[in-house]
């Protein structure tokens, strides 16, 4: 079994998430790629995930998570650091995403909630 790499504790959960895969494009006015998916769970430096798509992994790619005690979704950036295929049914794939610091996410909010858990 190989050797955990977790910085942070993680929270076992089941909650909504949508990852946006493709921008949207303003020029041509066609809308992004958004996958609704669920989390698995949480910690204060990331999350992974059930999909229905590969994720490729090294991506960055902005995320809407709902928890159910906080009233807005935080929206986050994070980085796709592993991506399994688990088979089926659907969901057919995991994904481990590790956030990072953006300038219009809620980062800072979403560190301050994983710090009390």
């Amino acid at each position: 079994m190989g050797k955990n790499k977790r910085k942070h504790t993680r929270l076992n959960v089941d909650i909504p998430v949508s990852i946006e895969v493709e921008a949207p494009d303003i020029s041509s006015g066609r809308g992004g790629k958004v996958l609704p998916c669920r989390v698995m769970d949480v910690s204060y430096g990331g999350f992974s995930v059930c999909v229905n798509h590969e994720l490729i992994v090294g991506s960055v790619l902005s995320v809407m998570i709902e928890l159910p005690a906080v009233a807005e979704p935080f929206r986050l950036v994070g980085e796709v650091m592993w991506c399994r295929h688990v088979g089926e049914p659907s969901p057919a794939w995991n994904a481990g995403f590790q956030l990072f610091f953006s300038r219009d996410s809620d980062i800072d909010a979403w560190r301050d909630i994983m710090r009390q858990i």
